[in-house]
């Protein structure tokens, strides 16, 4: 199985490229969707972080988390943001190794990883090629602000300066998807990535014929071996 990475910045269209993929059926797990549920309420990272930021970052109705505060807190506060990610951190981890070994099991053989801090948080070190979804700066700024409207102009580049910036990124990666300009250009960027990153004859002789082979005559053998002892 190829595992790949897919990142980018806030508000750099990351999500856009990931529905491209999935339009083309391949599997991706979105570890933003992870990070939702794993802090919901009555799970384990849910009672950390209220037990580390208080009350105050909960909603009034429901109990739920109110991620816009939160994330105000801690994108102003680098401290209080690596505290927040070794909280969730090891959660999210468990359940993208058991979708990742979930369609191993299925057969599926590309499996993309949508990973907003890719390279922040060492997820890079299990994929095999990564893609940057990239946009300059002031892009990224005013489609920031378009997305989000509650945002000052300084509490956006807050957002933007917590990651590590896009030009950093595109140098580390396997593959960059420029998103600066129309969404057409975009997607024929896109679709040649797409082509690169499908397995190979080769791979898929192996993974298809050669693999299931060899573990068919090894268990036929054990059969046997276990047989004769009787």
């Amino acid at each position: 199985m190829k595992i790949i990475g897919l990142t980018g910045g806030i508000a750099s269209g990351k999500s856009t490229i990931s529905k491209f993929f999935m339009s083309k059926n391949v599997v991706v797990i979105d570890l933003d969707v992870i990070a939702r549920q794993v802090v919901e309420p009555g799970r384990p990272a849910y009672k950390s972080i209220v037990k580390v930021f208080g009350p105050d970052v909960l909603l009034s109705s429901g109990g739920a988390i109110d991620r816009i505060k939160l994330g105000k807190i801690v994108f102003e506060n680098e401290n209080l943001r690596r505290k927040l990610n070794s909280i969730t951190h090891r959660y999210i981890l468990i359940e993208v190794f058991r979708q990742i070994f979930f369609n191993y099991l299925k057969g599926k053989q590309v499996v993309i990883l949508d990973v907003p801090l890719l390279f922040e948080t060492g997820f890079h070190r299990i994929t095999s090629k990564n893609i940057v979804v990239y946009v300059d700066e002031q892009t990224q700024l005013e489609r920031l602000l378009k997305r989000d409207p509650q945002l000052s102009k300084e509490d956006a580049m807050n957002r933007i300066k917590a990651q590590k910036s896009l030009e950093e990124k595109r140098k580390l990666a396997d593959f960059v998807i420029d998103n600066t300009g129309e969404q057409e250009a975009t997607f024929k960027q896109a679709e040649l990535v797409s082509k690169k990153i499908n397995p190979s004859l080769l791979h898929k002789i192996m993974f298809n014929v050669v693999l299931p082979t060899v573990f068919s005559l090894w268990a036929f053998w054990s059969y046997q071996k276990v047989r004769s002892w009787w």
